[in-house]
C-alpha cells in the first residue's frame, strides 16, 4: 500500500520526527486537553471555545509555527468559527491553575515517554516540555 511505503520511507529517513509527531499528537490530543480542562477549571467553561482550541493556537505561537496569537487565529479562522475578540477573552480569563495543571501532566507525560527515546528524540522532548513551560508561565503573550 503506497500509504505505508511513505510511512516507512519517513521512519527510515527521520525517524525522530515520526517519534516527535506521534508524541505531540498523543500529549496534546484535544480530548486530553478538554478533560484537563473540565476538571481543573473553577469559573470558565467550556462551551463556545473549547481550550483544546486555544491551546492549538497558542502551540503554534510557542513552537514558532505562526508569529502571533493573531496569525494563528487568522489562519484557523473559518475552521474555529469564532471572533477574535472571543478568542482574546479566553485567553485573559485562562486560570492559572489550568495552564499550571497542562504544563505539569503535559511535562509529566513528555518525561515519561522521552526515558525510552533515543538521546536526540529526548533532547527535542525536554526543549518542548522548556518552550511550553516559558509559554504558559510567562504571562500573556505581547500581541494578546
Amino acid at each position: 500500500m503506497l500509504v505505508r511505503e511513505i510511512w516507512e520511507r519517513m521512519e527510515r529517513r527521520a525517524p525522530a520526527c515520526v517519534m516527535l509527531r506521534g508524541l505531540l499528537e498523543n500529549v496534546f490530543a484535544a480530548e486530553r486537553l478538554d478533560r484537563l480542562f473540565e476538571r481543573t477549571a473553577r469559573s470558565q467553561e467550556n462551551k463556545t471555545l473549547l481550550f483544546s482550541t486555544v491551546a492549538e493556537i497558542m502551540g503554534l505561537v510557542a513552537l514558532k509555527v505562526r508569529p502571533s496569537v493573531h496569525a494563528a487565529y487568522q489562519a484557523q479562522k473559518a475552521e474555529i468559527g469564532i471572533t477574535a475578540k472571543a478568542l482574546y477573552d479566553k485567553l485573559q480569563r485562562t486560570e492559572p491553575c489550568v495552564s499550571q495543571m497542562v504544563v505539569r501532566d503535559s511535562g509529566a507525560r513528555l518525561r515519561r515517554f522521552s526515558a525510552s527515546f533515543p538521546e536526540a528524540a529526548a533532547k527535542c522532548c525536554q526543549a518542548i516540555a522548556s518552550k511550553s513551560w516559558t509559554a504558559t508561565t510567562c504571562g500573556a503573550p505581547s500581541d494578546v
